[in-house]
């Protein structure tokens, strides 16, 4: 991808980074650029194709800012109303160009392909990809995306309330090192590993992810129930969307049937809302205090 110019630019934020902007030729569309290198602009429309991303963005104050969201989409209720403009299949071009965006936010590959945002790129509307972030990264990136929208002031108070909130995880911890298998689907049997958002928060509180004793290098590994037995974790929490407590039944009666499972012996297979704990967001410590009711309610 050939600049035509670029220039460099200097912005205090938390973690001083230096940024550029390059201008492709006219007939080539516009680059996607990474959040970190994208310059504060006044941008009136947006669309975010993630559920994290519309959280975060009217987190700060730009929902009235936003025009497409994405079929997941659930939260804050002030957005729900908005056109929706993907799903997991993908991108529904002709809806989001009726919109006239003036900035799409993304997380890339993990939601909408690359070759969509491309598409985008090439129709020459703005998109930026947003990293999504660890647990102790969340408040760096609504600093970063509050000086994108220009609204750093609100962007500044929420990701140091989280900042803080974050760093008193160390007086909640577990009081033991215990075991954990995060479920993710019921059959076949997949479960997170350990480089997410919710094992994370696991091992911040104390707990250690069973997943590390299978030296499994994906994010989400397919494992047996034969491993589960070996491994035998002492808590089970299972993330559902939409609070569809039926799903949750049927995937704890599955676990009855291995009552000599320590987590199913001590009543410590957990629901909780996807949407707080998945989510990397400003409503993430709401997740964080339901792992820790799961394991004190079981004690």
């Amino acid at each position: 991808m050939k600049l035509k110019e670029a220039h460099w630019w200097f912005i205090p934020i938390p973690l001083f980074v230096f940024i550029t902007w390059g201008i492709l030729d006219n007939d080539k569309g516009l680059p996607i650029l990474q959040l970190d290198k994208s310059l504060p602009g006044h941008y009136e429309r947006i669309i975010t194709l993630a559920p994290s991303l519309t959280e975060m963005v009217s987190a700060i104050g730009g929902s009235p800012k936003i025009v497409g969201i994405t079929e997941s989409c659930d939260f804050p209720p002030e957005v729900l109303d908005r056109p929706r403009v993907a799903n997991h299949a993908g991108l529904y071009l002709e809806k989001i160009l009726s919109l006239k965006p003036d900035l799409i936010l993304a997380h890339g590959d993990d939601f909408i392909s690359r070759e969509s945002l491309n598409r985008l790129s090439e129709l020459r509307v703005r998109v930026v990809l947003v990293p999504q972030p660890s647990l102790n990264e969340i408040p760096d990136v609504i600093n970063r995306l509050g000086l994108l929208l220009q609204l750093e002031y609100n962007a500044t108070r929420l990701a140091d309330k989280l900042r803080s909130d974050i760093s008193e995880i160390k007086n909640m911890k577990f009081s033991q090192n215990y075991k954990v298998l995060i479920q993710l689907e019921r059959t076949p049997l997949y479960v997170a590993g350990t480089n997410n958002l919710i094992s994370n928060i696991v091992e911040a509180l104390g707990g250690k992810n069973i997943t590390r004793d299978l030296s499994l290098d994906v994010p989400y590994p397919r494992i047996s129930i034969e491993s589960v037995l070996s491994l035998n974790p002492e808590i089970i929490l299972i993330p559902i969307s939409n609070g569809d407590s039926s799903w949750f039944s049927k995937m704890k009666s599955d676990w009855e049937r291995f009552p000599t499972i320590a987590a199913v012996e001590n009543d410590r297979v957990c629901l909780l809302n996807a949407s707080t704990i998945v989510r990397p967001g400003p409503r993430i410590l709401e997740g964080i205090n339901e792992i820790i009711r799961c394991v004190r309610n079981s004690t």
